[in-house]
């Protein structure tokens, strides 16, 4: 029902109730889009927030599984370096030993023992007439 209103002149103006109530309800629905929106701005973010922290533990995940993987292939390489360091030293304790040494000495370069008899004799020579040619003893 429209609500009339006079003012000083005699003239009657018709204020519709309708136009009110729907500026009423649009301020309402205005205030609901907003608070919608609102909402549904922080319900992405906190699903944007959880996607990144799965998509963080998956990398991490895949990570640690890659590092572990390097662990063990250079452990394996430790214990053949290992083995090898240990080869290695037991063919130098057979190359050095004396036994082998005296057989080479005796063998192949027909090196002897020297006898109690044989003396050695040793000539001292002045560097500075090193490069003359002995005198001849006649």
């Amino acid at each position: 029902m429209p609500s009339y209103r006079t003012s000083q002149s005699t003239a009657l103006v018709v204020v519709p109730e309708r136009v009110s109530r729907t500026k009423t309800q649009s301020n309402r629905s205005k205030k609901r889009s907003s608070s919608f929106l609102g909402q549904f701005v922080l319900l992405l973010a906190l699903t944007g927030v959880c996607v990144s922290l799965v998509l963080l533990y998956i990398w991490q995940r895949v990570y640690v599984k890659d590092l572990i993987t390097e662990i063990q292939g250079l452990q394996q390489v430790e214990a053949q370096l290992q083995i090898e360091h240990q080869e290695l030293q037991m063919e130098y304790i057979r190359l050095s030993s004396p036994e082998r040494i005296e057989q080479i000495a005796t063998q192949k370069l027909g090196m002897r023992y020297s006898d109690l008899t044989t003396e050695l004799i040793v000539l001292e020579v002045d560097p500075d007439h090193a490069n003359t040619p002995p005198a001849s003893h006649d």
